[in-house]
């Protein structure tokens, strides 16, 4: 059975904290698109959900992170570990498309409701 280093099963428990703040952030970012001067309420719940869902792969990776030691420091436990973080990366790459594409739908409508000749 093949081992890691310490130093990376304790790498990966900081990085699904860190993954969870992230995931907070994400939500926030959804919250506050459903509020404003021009709301959008439908892009805010389905970013806000995505924040959530980080934040709970996250925290399932945190537990797997910290099985690592229990598990003499295996490769197929950290392999577990890294297969939640890309699905927690996976999940965050969604967010940010989803994101863009409201953004440039929300620049091309308004780019079109210029009369010509304005800038």
């Amino acid at each position: 059975m093949h081992k890691i280093s310490q130093q990376t099963a304790q790498a990966a428990e900081k990085h699904a904290l860190a993954s969870q703040e992230h995931g907070k952030s994400i939500e926030e970012v959804g919250k506050a698109l459903q509020e404003g001067e021009h709301p959008d309420i439908e892009l805010g719940k389905r970013i806000e959900a995505q924040g959530k869902s980080i934040q709970k792969q996250a925290q399932e990776n945190h537990l797997k992170a910290e099985k690592i030691p229990e598990e003499g420091y295996s490769t197929e436990a950290y392999l577990e570990y890294l297969q939640g973080q890309m699905d927690a990366i996976q999940t965050h790459v969604e967010a940010v498309k989803a994101y863009q594409e409201a953004l440039a739908a929300r620049l091309h409508k308004s780019n079109n409701s210029q009369k010509p000749g304005e800038n």
